[in-house]
């Protein structure tokens, strides 16, 4: 049968990780608009695409598994070539 403690306790930690989530959501939200009043829109989005990729190469080359970043670059490299 299915545990039903295990099941509730999966569903609380959902919700808890959605909270999370929007909490983090908002704030990056409210300094994204305040940045936004300061620098011009370009910059902005260049420098934020660029400090989410960096951010998100170290956590794949920390908790990637399967060769992790090595494995993201073949991808990326593969992709590139397709669309060229």
């Amino acid at each position: 049968g299915v545990d039903v403690d295990a099941a509730m306790n999966t569903m609380l930690l959902g919700d808890a990780l959605c909270v999370v989530a929007a909490a983090f959501y908002a704030t990056y939200d409210l300094r994204l608009f305040s940045y936004g009043k300061k620098v011009p829109p370009l910059p902005l989005i260049r420098t934020k695409i660029a400090v989410q990729a960096f951010l998100s190469c170290i956590l794949l080359a920390v908790l990637g598994e399967n060769g992790g970043l090595s494995e993201a670059i073949t991808y990326v490299q593969s992709l590139v070539l397709s669309l060229s």
